[in-house]
């Protein structure tokens, strides 16, 4: 029980901090690891067909060196529970790059799990602004006719 307390007292807040902690994990502990951990059961990521997220990253061996990445724009649901984040994303030598998107999830302990994750490389690098843009949606007023 104290564990599952002291787990739930670091878990990320917001899906800004998940994606933060799940980038610093693949520099820390390998990138394939990071990808599994923060991955929901159900997760799907775009290879670039979608895959289940879980069954290719079984037995995945981590790289010598993990991509770096982090979000630049964040839009978090009007409960709060989801959250997409967009960013660029590098390979450690600069001479590939892209742009990243996760769908987030909050889960019932508090913490975070990717739901979709999907980038794509670009021809010429993304500003890294050192800020997130995060958007709030807003639950009031009539929703919208489809």
């Amino acid at each position: 029980m104290i564990v599952s307390l002291l787990l739930a007292a670091t878990a990320p807040a917001t899906a800004v901090e998940a994606e933060r902690a799940f980038a610093a994990m693949a520099q820390s502990q390998g990138q394939w690891t990071a990808f599994r951990t923060f991955a929901a059961e159900d997760g799907v990521m775009f290879l670039p067909q979608p895959v289940e997220a879980q069954t290719f990253l079984k037995d995945r061996k981590d790289p010598p060196v993990a991509l770096k990445w982090g979000p630049t724009r964040s839009w978090i649901s009007c409960d709060g529970k989801t959250a997409y984040n967009t960013g660029p994303w590098s390979t450690p030598d600069g001479k590939a790059f892209g742009y990243f998107s996760t769908l987030w999830q909050k889960q019932a302990d508090g913490g975070w799990k990717w739901r979709v994750d999907h980038g794509d490389a670009l021809e010429a690098p993304l500003p890294e602004t050192g800020t997130v843009d995060v958007r709030h949606a807003s639950c009031k007023g009539a929703p919208r006719p489809n």
